[in-house]
C-alpha cells in the first residue's frame, strides 16, 4: 500500500510540474518580435507578437500587436492558442476571470470572459468589480450583482440593475457569506449567496438600533519624539499623560531621524560630522563613520535577533551593512547608488551603468553586475528562478537570469 502511495504521489509531482511549466515560459524578442523560450533559451514560439507577458497562474498570457497604429491585446493559454482574439483595449486577470475593454471615441464597454475563453458577462458594462466569485457590474449609475458559477462557467444574476447600493459582507475569514441592498428609501434588505432575502432591516428595528459600547482602557502608551536645543538634538519618551519619562537622552547630535520598524524603533544620528544609528536607549548599534546612512522599514525583518539592514556613504560610495555585523558588508561600498526597487531588492550604479541586487540574508545576495542601460522590472517564477528586465545600450529591452543571459536580442 505504500508503495502504491508513493507511485501515485511521483506521478502527481510529475503532471502538476509539467502542468505548471507554463510559468517558466520566458518573452523572448527577435527583430521587434516577441514570442517565448524556456529557461535555457531553446524558442518554445516564434516571436510574432509586438508584446507578450509571462504566464499567470491560470494558465494565459496576454499577448499584442498592432493593428491601424493602435496596440490590441488578446489572450492565448498555454499552449500558445489564442482563446480572445486581438482586439481588446485592455485585458486585465483577476485569477480565472478576464476583464477586457473596449475604448473608442464614444465610450468605454467591458466584459467578462474565463481563462478558457467563455464569456462571462457581455460587452456593455462602462466598469467591473470583482470580489472573489462576485461580480458588481456598472452602467454609469445602475448597477447588477452576479456570481460566476465555476460548474457552468457562466455568470448569475444575483441582483436586478438597479440604482440602489450594494454592498457585500464578509465573516472573519474574508470569505463573503452574503450581500445587502439599501433601496432609494434607505431601507436595507439581506440576501445570502443564492440571492434569498435573509431579512428586512425595517422588520428588525429594534436590533439594528442597539449600540455597542466602547469601552477604552487608560493603557500607557510611550511616544517619542526628537527635539532641538542649542541646535543640538535629542531624544524624549512621553507617557500619554505628558509625563517626561527619564529614558530621554541629552542634545548631543548635529541631527536625529527617527525610524519606526516593525520590531523597535531606531535613530539615524550625526556626531562630529559623521553618520552612525542608535536604538532608543542611545545604544549604539551602527558606529559614527559614514557620510550618510539611510534604512527602508519595508524591508526589515519582524525579529530583532537578525539585525537591521543599512544603505551606508563612505569616501563617497555607497554599500550595505547589517547592524550585527557592521564591519563586515553585504554588499561592498563601489557603487555610486543604491537604490530600493522592491524589497528585497535594489538597483545599483556604478559607472552610470545600472544593475540589480536580491538580498538573500545578511551573509548573501544575487548580483546582476551593472552593465545595463537601465533596469525594468523582474519576474520571480517557481521555485525562486528570478528574470529581470532591463534595457542594453542599443535600447533593447530583454530578460536576463542573475548569470546576465539574455533572453531575446
Amino acid at each position: 500500500m505504500k508503495k502504491f502511495s508513493l507511485s501515485i504521489l511521483v506521478v502527481f509531482i510529475a503532471h502538476f510540474a509539467f502542468s505548471q511549466s507554463y510559468l517558466y515560459h520566458i518573452p523572448y524578442a527577435e527583430k521587434g518580435q516577441y514570442g517565448y523560450a524556456d529557461t535555457l533559451g531553446k524558442v518554445l514560439l516564434t516571436p510574432q507578437y509586438k508584446s507578450v507577458t509571462f504566464f499567470e497562474a491560470n494558465g494565459s498570457a496576454i499577448v499584442g500587436n498592432t493593428t491601424n497604429n493602435q496596440e490590441l491585446f488578446g489572450v492565448i493559454n498555454a499552449e500558445f492558442k489564442l482563446v480572445l482574439p486581438i482586439k481588446f483595449s485592455a485585458i486585465t486577470f483577476n485569477g480565472n476571470l478576464i476583464t477586457a475593454e473596449t475604448i473608442n471615441q464614444e465610450n468605454t464597454t467591458k466584459g467578462l470572459y474565463n481563462n478558457l475563453g467563455n464569456e462571462i458577462l457581455q460587452m456593455k458594462y462602462s466598469g467591473i468589480s470583482i470580489t472573489q466569485n462576485f461580480i458588481t457590474a456598472y452602467n454609469g449609475r445602475i448597477k447588477a450583482l452576479y456570481r460566476y458559477n465555476t460548474q457552468t462557467k457562466q455568470g448569475e444574476k444575483l441582483y436586478k440593475e438597479t440604482t440602489e447600493n450594494i454592498y457585500l459582507h464578509k465573516d472573519n475569514n474574508n470569505c463573503i457569506t452574503h450581500f445587502s441592498v439599501i433601496n432609494n428609501k434607505d431601507v436595507k434588505v439581506y440576501y445570502d449567496t443564492l440571492g434569498n432575502v435573509i431579512a428586512n432591516l425595517e422588520k428588525i428595528k429594534a436590533s439594528a438600533k442597539e449600540k455597542t459600547k466602547i469601552i477604552a482602557e487608560n493603557m500607557p502608551t510611550k511616544e517619542h519624539f526628537v527635539y532641538t536645543k542649542n541646535k543640538m538634538k535629542g531624544f524624549i519618551t512621553y507617557q500619554i499623560n505628558n509625563k517626561l519619562k527619564r529614558d530621554s537622552f541629552a542634545p548631543v547630535y548635529q541631527n536625529l531621524k527617527s525610524v519606526r520598524l516593525n520590531h523597535s524603533e531606531i535613530l539615524l544620528a550625526k556626531q562630529k560630522g559623521k553618520w552612525g544609528a542608535i536604538d532608543n536607549n542611545n545604544k549604539i548599534i551602527v558606529p559614527f563613520k559614514y557620510d550618510s546612512i539611510s534604512c527602508f522599514r519595508t524591508c526589515q525583518s519582524d525579529d530583532a535577533k537578525d539585525g537591521i539592514d543599512f544603505f551606508v556613504k563612505e569616501d563617497n560610495k555607497w554599500g550595505m551593512i547589517n547592524s550585527k555585523q557592521a564591519s563586515k558588508y553585504i554588499l561592498l561600498n563601489i557603487y555610486e547608488d543604491i537604490l530600493e526597487f522592491e524589497c528585497p531588492f535594489y538597483t545599483i550604479k556604478f559607472n552610470e551603468n545600472y544593475g540589480f541586487v536580491q538580498i538573500i540574508n545578511h551573509q548573501k545576495a544575487n548580483i546582476l553586475q551593472p552593465k545595463y542601460r537601465t533596469i525594468l522590472g523582474y519576474k520571480v517564477l517557481p521555485n525562486n528562478y528570478t528574470l529581470i528586465q532591463v534595457e542594453l545600450a542599443n535600447r533593447h529591452e530583454v530578460w536576463v537570469n542573475w548569470t546576465g543571459k539574455l533572453f531575446g536580442n
